[in-house]
């Protein structure tokens, strides 16, 4: 039975918002949100060049009769596919060149949990100069990507097949729940000395409070403009989810029953 609640993962990005604009934390989100605006451009201007040559490759794809039937089902199910992509590149390519700043914001986010809660969290919590975590974040990420690759290649032979195409769409959107939920969860596991191994296994114990989390974040990010300050947003709200599941990790220890 799968366990957690889509609403309450929904519930951390929301309050993440909230809390990154607190006076404690809004100034470091000033070098990721610039980050993010360039980043964003780039990729508006690559889909304003291709999403032509792909519009091209569909009518190609299809008869003129099946487009004036089906139409408006295949250019959806395009539009879908355009926007999980393009969420998908922005948070890779984002996530890979702000993660250090990110990995801060953080650890600033766990500070101050652990002040606010009374909570031992911020135990083995990383004090070093960002310049010297740099290295050691890139390589997490990469680690992350070697991870997502193979799901990300399923999605595609999904996408491929004319007999499973109908079905890529819903594969795509869990899929990259999933991605989102394990990106910016880990920045504060990543701070915590947790492996990325036994962060996938805390996540897997409420799986649909993940999926509402990653989820939100994946809809969030097809906003133009508020994607800009979802990644921090979700930071936060990652941080403060994975609070929770190390909470529940200590209550389910001293109560075993």
């Amino acid at each position: 039975m799968l366990r957690g609640n889509i609403f309450l993962g929904a519930h951390f990005v929301l309050s993440g918002f909230r809390l990154c604009l607190h006076s404690r934390l809004r100034r470091f989100i000033l070098v990721p949100l610039f980050i993010n605006t360039v980043i964003f451009g780039v990729i508006i201007g690559c889909l304003v060049v291709y999403c032509k040559e792909y519009y091209l490759i569909i009518n190609k794809w299809f008869p003129r009769w099946i487009l004036g039937i089906l139409g408006f089902v295949i250019w959806s199910l395009f539009s879908l596919i355009v926007g999980f992509m393009t969420s998908l590149i922005f948070t890779l390519a984002t996530n890979l060149i702000a993660a250090p700043f990110y990995g801060l914001l953080a650890e600033r986010t766990t500070r101050y949990l652990a002040n606010t809660t009374q909570s031992e969290l911020i135990l083995n919590c990383k004090t070093s100069p960002l310049a010297l975590l740099v290295p050691q974040i890139l390589l997490r990420e990469l680690k992350k990507i070697a991870y997502f690759t193979p799901l990300l290649l399923l999605n595609v032979f999904i996408l491929i097949f004319p007999i499973t195409f109908a079905f890529s769409p819903f594969s795509w959107a869990l899929t990259l729940a999933w991605i989102n939920a394990i990106q910016y969860v880990d920045y504060a596991a990543d701070n915590q000395h947790a492996s990325l191994w036994l962060m996938v296994q805390k996540l897997k114990q409420e799986p649909l409070t993940v999926i509402g989390f990653g989820g939100t974040v994946g809809l969030l990010m097809t906003l133009p403009g508020a994607n800009l300050i979802v990644p921090a947003a979700a930071v936060v709200g990652g941080t403060q989810l994975w609070h929770r599941l190390n909470q529940m990790h200590l209550e389910s220890t001293f109560n075993p029953m």
